[in-house]
């Protein structure tokens, strides 16, 4: 994995996996700090998956963390 971006609660990472371009958001710092209430639909880890590094490299500028 190679991180790309961090944040306060969090991270995010690209990783290739089985010819697979991934996308790892993971938020669980800002998980552990929220109240259960809070935590409601809420994933503290989210794993995208793009056809190509280039649709995968377009998103995470869209999101502005290039």
């Amino acid at each position: 994995m190679k991180l790309i971006a961090g944040f306060e609660g969090g991270a995010v990472y690209t990783e290739n996996r089985d010819g697979k371009f991934m996308l790892i958001i993971n938020e669980s710092a800002l998980f552990d700090m929220l109240c259960e209430e809070d935590r409601v639909g809420m994933e503290p880890m989210t794993e995208m998956e793009f056809p190509s590094e280039k649709s995968r490299s377009e998103y995470i500028k869209s999101r502005g963390w290039a």
